[in-house]
């Protein structure tokens, strides 16, 4: 019988584990007609008379992990590895690190070089104007840019205002 799938899969080790189940089913290793029998609905009563598929394994994979369907789980393991990466960016602007976030392509398709205020540096405005190449964006509250005496740029994104 192979092995549990680890706390947090990534999608290679999944697509491994639904074709190492695959070639066990074929080879008749007594574990995967068992694994079949718990998690695939057709296989409840024994092994159908069909070939077993790719898509069978996939199945039983993704009921294996909690989800309803290889696709739920595709998308769920997207949206994990989405939350990491958040995480991630979150502990290096608490860290002092300066980060890169992305539009989506559907969007500006652009991106911005960022930085705690509480941490921001002479050398990472020096590096943002180097090589960002853009426009050096900071949030103030309206009295705070009124008293430095800077204009307010555009609330939309797509808004562009000469300099």
């Amino acid at each position: 019988m192979r092995p549990q799938a680890h706390r947090k899969p990534n999608l290679e080790y999944l697509r491994k584990s639904a074709k190492d189940l695959l070639r066990a089913l074929r080879a008749d290793e007594p574990g995967a007609l068992e694994q079949m029998q718990r998690w695939h609905p057709r296989w409840a009563a024994g092994a159908p008379s069909v070939e077993v598929k790719l898509s069978d394994a996939q199945l039983v994979v993704a009921r294996e992990a909690g989800f309803g369907s290889w696709p739920k789980l595709v998308a769920g393991v997207a949206e994990g590895q989405r939350s990491a990466a958040l995480e991630r960016a979150i502990d290096a602007l608490r860290a002092g690190k300066m980060v890169a976030l992305f539009d989506d392509e559907e969007r500006e398709n652009e991106g911005d070089l960022c930085v705690a205020a509480e941490h921001v540096s002479a050398e990472h405005i020096n590096f943002m104007t180097r090589y960002g190449r853009g426009t050096l964006c900071v949030a103030l509250q309206q009295d705070q840019a009124a008293r430095l005496g800077l204009p307010e740029r555009g609330t939309r994104s797509d808004e562009r205002r000469p300099p």
